[in-house]
């Protein structure tokens, strides 16, 4: 395979209280993809930080073409050849796609910006890349997938020794998955080194090489692709094997708790109408641009009023979060950065947000109160933490969302609406997600999971409703098959189900 174009040696990592990374060795050649696995906060995340010059290594040593480099900083590690897509976006909203895919090229006040070529050379990359928006286009306006479509041709519009893609796929549809597995062939061909990191082992088979896993902060094994069977990659994830991931159904469902009638918005979705029951787990799912995350926000209320109405209990509910909370909704969003978290605040005052008025009396807080129930929720939901006065943007991923998660059960909400539960979320931590929904479920809540990923779905739903062009096409139950799903999704004729 001759000198790799990227090697990494003993590198190892502390943190105050923590060794994230343990004496890692990685490496990867010319035109091949390696893939990153391992469990949130396995180190993954942090190896590549320290390569793309986020961090600087304790210990260790990294080479490019056989070369001793340190990266100081991101943009040092960008003039050595490293570019980086990180999981969460980092593009400048009130920017233009243009803007941002040449940010880092834009001369300063004293020289002018020749921005007739810089939209041409635009067009030619988002047309390369079969990426369907005009280069004048605000980014703020853009939908989170084509977002991170933008994301990644800003990545690879300028040439690469080694590109670092950490969850890419994670808001992209099936048809966006397969233009980005295009281009990174592409990329293959033309001899770049491609670190991909995916929690999705369907498409670790599909675009992969070889595949290292990491657990605790070390590297736990490097196999070829086709020899990594899940189970295989599982148990080494986890030093364990890994049981049943999707829990069994409840089996009860009861009267209607959640009425949806003719709603509609303009742009996104018309003519939507069902019924969520109680302790159902109900799915909604569609390509991208289905409407099926606006539905979402819209049962929140979040964003503007539609047609139509929306009871619950029988009442009918106002167009407003505070109203949904009040009528025991709870919203776990698809950005949970963004949207989920206040990112500077401590683990505990994040899962207390929306359930203060519970623990408050004559308008002063029950502190000891709220850490004793914070400090039970967090156990209930298997968070991993120092602390609960951790910051939470410190936190993995997964444990981030399982924040969003029990801050909702902290308020005792009976009608869960999940967006995307487990986006960029390890196989470990999205089981304990299940776990959690199926368990208050089975407690007497209902939940609605808005999904992209179809084995999930399947695994998870009572019922499924399909979108397509903001109306749902069909319904089908436990037992449904994901082909079923992707049809009526896309539009063929041979789904089995729906109109």
């Amino acid at each position: 395979m001759g000198v790799p174009v990227l090697d990494m040696r003993g590198i190892s990592k502390r943190f105050p209280g923590v060794l994230a990374l343990d004496h890692v060795d990685f490496n990867v050649s010319a035109g091949e993809v390696h893939c990153l696995l391992g469990h949130n906060g396995a180190g993954k995340s942090t190896l590549m930080k320290v390569l793309s010059g986020v961090y600087a290594a304790d210990e260790g040593e990294i080479r490019i073409d056989g070369k001793s480099v340190t990266p100081r900083n991101p943009a040092h590690a960008r003039q050595l050849g490293i570019r980086t897509v990180f999981q969460e976006l980092s593009l400048v909203p009130a920017l233009s796609v243009a803007e941002n895919i040449f940010l880092e090229r834009l001369p300063g006040r004293s020289a002018w910006v020749d921005r007739r070529q810089m939209f041409k050379a635009v067009r030619e990359i988002l047309k390369s890349l079969d990426i369907d928006v005009r280069p004048e286009e605000p980014v703020y306006r853009l939908s989170l997938a084509t977002q991170q479509l933008i994301e990644i041709a800003r990545a690879i519009a300028f040439r690469a020794r080694v590109l670092i893609m950490d969850e890419p796929t994670a808001s992209l549809s099936s048809r966006e998955t397969e233009t980005l597995f295009r281009i990174i062939r592409r990329l293959k061909a033309e001899g770049v080194a491609v670190v991909y990191i995916s929690h999705r082992l369907e498409e670790i088979q599909s675009i992969g090489d070889r595949i290292t896993v990491m657990r605790d902060g070390r590297n736990v094994g490097t196999l070829r692709v086709e020899q990594a069977s899940t189970d295989t990659v599982v148990e080494l994830m986890l030093g364990r094997r890994l049981e049943e991931q999707y829990p069994a159904p409840v089996g009860r469902r009861g009267e209607p708790v959640l009425s949806v009638r003719d709603l509609s918005l303009a742009g996104a979705y018309e003519g939507v109408s069902f019924d969520l029951y109680h302790q159902e787990i109900l799915g909604i799912t569609g390509q991208v641009g289905a409407g099926v995350h606006e539905l979402a926000h819209s049962l929140f209320g979040h964003g503007p009023r539609p047609r139509g109405e929306i009871r619950i209990g029988g009442a009918r509910l106002p167009h407003s979060p505070r109203a949904a909370i009040r009528f025991g909704m709870g919203f776990i969003p698809e950005d949970r950065r963004n949207a989920g978290l206040v990112l500077k605040h401590a683990i505990r005052e994040n899962m207390a947000l929306p359930s203060l008025r519970l623990r408050a009396a004559y308008g002063w807080l029950k502190l000891g109160e709220e850490r004793r129930k914070m400090t039970e929720l967090a156990q209930a939901v298997g968070l991993r933490m120092t602390s609960l006065e951790q910051p939470i943007g410190l936190l993995s991923g997964g444990n981030q969302q399982k924040v969003v998660v029990a801050k909702w059960l902290a308020n005792r909400s009976r009608i869960l609406l999940f967006a995307e539960p487990t986006r960029g979320v390890d196989v470990g931590s999205r089981a304990e997600i299940y776990r959690l929904i199926a368990e208050q479920v089975a407690g007497g809540a209902s939940a609605i999971l808005f999904s992209s990923d179809l084995e999930e779905v399947v695994g998870m739903c009572d019922r499924i409703l399909v979108m397509r062009r903001g109306r749902i096409v069909g319904e089908l139950g436990r037992g449904a098959r994901e082909d079923q799903l992707l049809a009526l999704a896309v539009g063929r004729a041979d789904s089995g189900g729906g109109p």
